[in-house]
């Protein structure tokens, strides 16, 4: 297993079991089976289920991040990358199981209810949308609020389908002429988005 702990092989198959059996049938048991250790092993590095998936949530948040970041890099303007971030998020938490009760797709609603806008999840999107300011330093003063308005916008799209997000380039549409002015930023020229 090379230089992966105990703890390490623990949040993958925490992750792997939210993935499999979903937020609320992944129990202590079933990771400790799944990592091949016990579960006094597992309380020894998590006092409670909880912080076990806390721990989890918050490594795959971490990749998901990544690919997220990393696809959005692309744009050369803040309308773009603003769409762009918000497509690409809208793909990874549908896509995986294992992230989405970060995007608050979640079999339990006081979860949404109290993690939906919390200062961990605002400062998540907040490194989504922090590449902003460089494509356009006017939105430095409202990154804050910017973050907070494409979080709600985000997790309205996740919990809600439509004919708008059915396809990746209906959304993006759907999102140019919506969401970029709702933030305040500049809107490409329309011609340019339709080509």
């Amino acid at each position: 297993m090379g230089t992966e702990t105990a703890r390490d092989r623990i949040i993958d198959a925490a992750i792997g079991c939210i993935a499999r059996f979903g937020l609320e049938h992944t129990s202590i048991s079933g990771v400790a089976t799944a990592a091949g250790v016990s579960r006094p092993t597992v309380y020894t590095h998590f006092g409670t289920r909880e912080e076990l998936i806390s721990a989890a949530l918050a490594q795959a948040a971490a990749a998901v991040t990544e690919r997220i970041i990393a696809r959005a890099a692309r744009a050369s303007t803040a309308a773009e990358f603003v769409v762009e971030t918000m497509v690409a998020a809208h793909r990874e938490f549908r896509s995986d199981p294992s992230v989405s009760p970060i995007a608050l797709v979640s079999a339990d609603p006081r979860w949404a209810g109290r993690r939906a806008l919390s200062p961990e999840m605002l400062e998540l999107g907040r490194r989504f949308m922090k590449p902003l300011v460089r494509l356009d330093a006017t939105l430095a003063d409202d990154l804050d609020e910017i973050t907070e308005t494409a979080v709600r916008f985000l997790l309205s799209l996740l919990i809600f389908d439509s004919e708008r997000s059915s396809t990746e380039a209906r959304l993006r549409n759907y999102l140019h002429r919506r969401l970029v002015p709702a933030l305040g930023i500049k809107a490409l020229d329309r011609r340019a988005r339709s080509s």
